[in-house]
């Protein structure tokens, strides 16, 4: 019932429910991935220092996220892939907000999830992103 209602239950509520469960309780299978989850959910709270990561640009030269995050600025990091309508169609508000802040200590640096390097490349073009 846990893993079937996690959503229903806030994030401290399936963390109390897990603190005070037993061993076999929370070894069943779904119950672990409520485990993880949490664990996940814990690693990126707010105030919490990122995971750096590194990651080609279009002419394979890899970038650390640490690259960007920590100078000073503020940095959205956007997952994004060219095959994600959600991800289309608020890419020009990502693009008009990077062009009215950039130059007042704000950077944006996308993470693309494509596995298509040719689609990836023809979304950055298409999407008009710098």
């Amino acid at each position: 019932m846990l893993y079937d209602f996690r959503y229903n239950l806030s994030e401290e509520e399936r963390k109390e429910i897990i603190d005070r469960a037993d061993a076999t309780f929370v070894a069943v299978p779904e119950v672990e991935k409520v485990v993880d989850h949490l664990t996940v959910l814990q690693k990126v709270a707010i105030g919490k220092e990122f995971t750096d990561f590194e990651m080609a640009d279009t002419k394979g030269q890899l970038h650390p996220l640490s690259e960007y995050v920590g100078n000073g600025k503020v940095v959205l990091v956007d997952f994004w892939a060219s095959w994600c309508p959600p991800c289309r169609r608020d890419m020009p508000l990502l693009v008009e907000a990077y062009r009215k802040y950039k130059g007042k200590g704000f950077e944006i640096v996308g993470i693309s999830l494509d596995s298509n390097q040719a689609a990836w490349k023809k979304g950055i073009k298409d999407l008009n992103i710098t």
